[in-house]
């Protein structure tokens, strides 16, 4: 029997017995316990995605689901950390925790995508944790404002190997063990900073413990 349109059931029928041997048919009869209207829609692209690389016929909010009850800590959120954080809301992690001390400065508005001339001065955990939720309202954003030592308490300040000579990261990096009890363990840090006109800076800095120890040198 064709149809008005001019394809026969029979075709109709093949058709989708192919799509459904190609994994490529979804049940639209079910439905997310977890997900809301307005996240499935917000999603609605990569749980297509999802269910284009499932083999086994499940729909993609399943996959979503797993990100929603999925946590994530972000230790530091500075250039990496404010990406990081970035895309993992808008994929729809479920809960992220930031970890840093530091306050935002001039200097990291071109690289730490998160913060903008308003957030000069702020927290940086705070002024994250707000754009994170205007970005997806449906992440669960909490802040942690404090660094903690090597023996977990509350660190009273922080402790960088290399100073701020330029913002640049260590040129070299040391990691040392003396041969000799207590086998002290030590970290050494050397900065370069060489530039076109003026004299070459170096700065070296070491930091060390003993295993065991409560107690951390810096020189």
């Amino acid at each position: 029997m064709e149809l008005r349109h001019g394809i026969s059931r029979e075709d109709t029928r093949r058709t989708l017995e192919q799509l459904a041997e190609a994994k490529l048919l979804v049940d639209d009869a079910e439905r997310s316990d977890l997900l809301s209207g307005e996240e499935t829609e917000r999603y609605d692209r990569q749980l297509i995605q999802f269910e284009a690389l499932e083999e086994s016929g499940r729909p993609g909010f399943r996959y979503q689901e797993r990100l929603k009850n999925t946590r994530a800590c972000i230790l530091g959120m500075g250039g990496w950390g404010t990406w990081n954080s970035l895309m993992l809301a808008l994929i729809g992690i479920g809960s992220l925790r930031l970890v840093d001390a530091d306050y935002v400065e001039h200097s990291n508005l071109n690289r730490q995508v998160l913060y903008h001339n308003e957030s000069i001065g702020r927290q940086k955990v705070a002024a994250a944790a707000d754009e994170l939720r205007r970005v997806n309202p449906h992440v669960d954003v909490a802040g942690m404002d404090e660094f903690i030592d090597n023996t977990g308490k509350k660190a009273e300040m922080d402790l960088t190997l290399h100073g701020r000579i330029g913002n640049l990261p260590a040129s070299e990096v040391e990691v040392l063990v003396d041969r000799k009890p207590p086998h002290r363990l030590r970290v050494r840090g050397t900065v370069h900073e060489r530039s076109f006109y003026g004299p070459k800076l170096q700065l070296t800095a070491e930091g060390s413990t003993e295993p065991g120890s409560d107690s951390f040198r810096i020189v």
